[in-house]
């Protein structure tokens, strides 16, 4: 099967970068998709984007007058991720409510999506540039999922992914400092559990899943989007973008609608420990699996990679790097640094004490 394109020559290099990047019958539905979606010309390039962290590879398509992202989703992807189908309809559910570019085309069968390609421009610094106006549109996009319809998933808990990834990886390979880190987090279960609600969540709103139009916020990737505690995506959305005291309490305001309780900051502040802890057991997974390292033998100066603040710039701010075992390394341990600092200080102990 072929698509015809706008020039000859082009042509060749449709089929062929599919062709370098998918399996037989990957390209087969992906063809289809593109047909029952475009008309013969309007179709002139297909380039991979990048084959990214994720468990999807991504082609950006240029027509005439628009350029579309057609995402190809893997079905070998790691058990703390939903299944195609799931993260299908959970980004029709999404889309509905206007927080997902425009969905063109979905499969949930092959799980092929064909979206409108967001020149993404850096948050961070366009955060730093306009104030509170983006930490405003952030929020209310949450607060706008959180209330939406449920997800078509069973409510779950982020300390089940938590747990998963940290049996994904051999616990005599770990570094002393996940030992430590892992005990206090799991720790926070019962107490967490008590106040926790269930809400459709996006559960990966890291820099690489928000994309910026110099307008508007969208939320991409939804492999883990499931009903899920709201503090989980407020987590993460706050260690990834807000980075003061200021910021997180204007980012509490404009999702709650008023000022936050001591009871809702606390309870943000110990899911934050719990999602760092969940993006450093990912990395280690990889290292220990993927790069066959053993860690626990390692004598480490924790003081010797970037700044928390560094490695969220460089490499979680709409970065396409694909990373290599030794990058996955640097996260492990500075997200693990990151969540023990934090585990050992007073406003640890008073979170608990305020929401035991």
């Amino acid at each position: 099967m072929t698509v015809q394109t706008c020039q000859r020559n082009t042509n060749k290099n449709f089929n062929d970068v599919f062709s370098r990047y998918l399996e037989d019958h990957q390209m087969i539905d992906v063809l289809e998709a593109i047909s029952a979606v475009f008309n013969a010309r309007e179709v002139c390039d297909v380039t991979l984007l990048t084959g990214g962290r994720g468990t999807s590879k991504i082609f950006r398509i240029s027509g005439r007058e628009s350029e579309y992202v057609c995402r190809v989703t893997d079905a070998a992807r790691p058990n703390f991720f939903v299944d195609p189908s799931s993260e299908i309809k959970n980004m029709k559910i999404a889309s509905d409510l206007e927080l997902t570019p425009r969905i063109h085309y979905s499969n949930e069968k092959t799980g092929i999506l064909i979206m409108d390609h967001i020149k993404n421009l850096s948050l961070h610094p366009s955060i730093d540039d306009a104030g509170m106006n983006l930490i405003q549109q952030l929020a209310e996009n949450l607060s706008t999922l959180h209330n939406g319809p449920s997800f078509t998933q069973a409510p779950t808990s982020i300390f089940k992914d938590v747990e998963k990834v940290v049996k994904a990886s051999d616990s005599q390979c770990m570094p002393g400092i996940a030992h430590e880190v892992i005990d206090s987090i799991f720790a926070l279960e019962q107490i967490l559990e008590k106040h926790q609600t269930s809400v459709p969540c996006h559960k990966e709103l890291n820099g690489n899943n928000i994309l910026f139009d110099g307008q508007r916020i969208y939320f991409i990737d939804w492999e883990a989007s499931e009903n899920c505690d709201p503090f989980v995506d407020l987590a993460i959305a706050s260690i990834f973008f807000i980075n003061n005291r200021e910021r997180e309490g204007a980012f509490l305001k404009y999702y709650f609608k008023k000022e936050p309780t001591a009871k809702q900051q606390a309870h943000l502040y110990l899911m934050k420990q719990v999602c760092l802890s969940f993006y450093a057991f990912k990395s280690l997974r990889r290292v220990i699996k993927s790069g066959k390292m053993d860690l626990s033998k390692e004598q480490v100066d924790l003081n010797s990679f970037p700044s928390y603040q560094e490695l969220v710039l460089n490499y979680f701010n709409g970065c396409s790097k694909v990373c290599d075992i030794n990058d996955f390394k640097i996260f492990t341990y500075v997200f693990l640094r990151e969540a023990l600092n934090n585990i050992r200080s007073s406003k640890f102990r008073e979170s608990i004490q305020m929401l035991a």
